[in-house]
């Protein structure tokens, strides 16, 4: 028996497949120890970009919202992390301010960061506005918005993690900070009757998976399978490479089948791989 737990989000689907400890002694890699500190500051930042990276694709969207950064002049910079927290403060609450004038219903996700040569600035993702109205919001240094631009903005939540663990120091604290309405993904939780999940896994009609990922939890060692559907653009007439037309559904089916033996493919070269490095053979 194992778990499996699926996030729906407006536009994809994210799906996790793993044991509970109960059951999952028995799968726990041969020789599996304490997991190191480094392994473990990994992880958790893993599960913090997936967290968020859920959040952000469910409640923003390409063309419509944007990304904001707001910068410091070096003068301006703030001398103690109490005077980077009230700058933060003071800014979100201008920006509320002028989201309740215009009658603009205000959806955010923000995070603190640190740059590599000691840069402190603000990162914000905002719903839709005419920029306009929020000049003069900051006065100590550059705003910089960006629309967004890509369907899945999963890299924009691992850049917002990415940036609190800059070599010039990490954020003490939770890594962001969002508004309440923001929607949450549905998450169902269940116990699935079968000894082991199949992979590599298959994508269901109308799907694609864009990320699959096999490993194991480094607290538990027990392993686990992690995978990401989004919905496929389908058009109205696809061509396969040998010259053949194919409708919708048809052409739907021929990719899930190509992108599977992709994937069957990457997976037997790492299980090879995975096998040769435990009998030391050499790559």
């Amino acid at each position: 028996m194992y778990l499996k737990k699926t996030w729906i989000l407006k536009d994809s689907i994210e799906i996790q497949k793993t044991y509970s400890k109960k059951y999952g002694q028995r799968y726990r890699r041969a020789g599996h120890t304490t997991a190191t500190p480094e392994a473990m500051k990994k992880y958790n930042e893993k599960m913090a970009q997936r967290e968020l990276s859920r959040l952000i694709n469910e409640n923003f969207s390409k063309d419509c919202d944007y990304h904001v950064t707001f910068t410091y002049r070096k003068e301006e910079r703030p001398q103690s992390d109490d005077q980077f927290k009230s700058d933060y403060k003071n800014l979100l609450k201008k920006i509320r301010k002028i989201y309740k004038k215009a009658g603009v219903t205000l959806k955010y996700a923000a995070t603190k960061a640190i740059g590599k040569r000691g840069a402190p600035h603000h990162h914000f993702i905002l719903t839709g506005i005419d920029l306009r109205l929020l000049a003069g919001v900051w006065n100590k240094g550059g705003m910089h918005p960006v629309l967004l631009y890509s369907e899945d903005l999963s890299d924009l939540g691992k850049y917002f993690v990415d940036q609190t663990n800059e070599d010039g120091g990490e954020i003490v604290g939770r890594r962001w900070n969002c508004s309440r309405n923001l929607r949450r993904p549905i998450l169902k939780v269940e116990e699935v009757d079968a000894e082991t999940w199949h992979e590599p896994p298959k994508a269901p009609g109308g799907f694609e998976i864009t990320e699959v990922e096999y490993s194991e939890n480094p607290y538990t060692g027990i392993p686990f399978m992690f995978y990401k559907l989004r919905r496929r653009e389908i058009k109205k007439q696809t061509f396969t490479p040998d010259g053949r037309l194919l409708r919708p559904d048809a052409a739907d089916r021929w990719l899930r089948q190509k992108e599977f033996e992709l994937l069957r493919e990457s997976y037997d070269a790492k299980r090879n791989k995975i096998k040769r490095k435990a009998k030391g053979v050499k790559e």
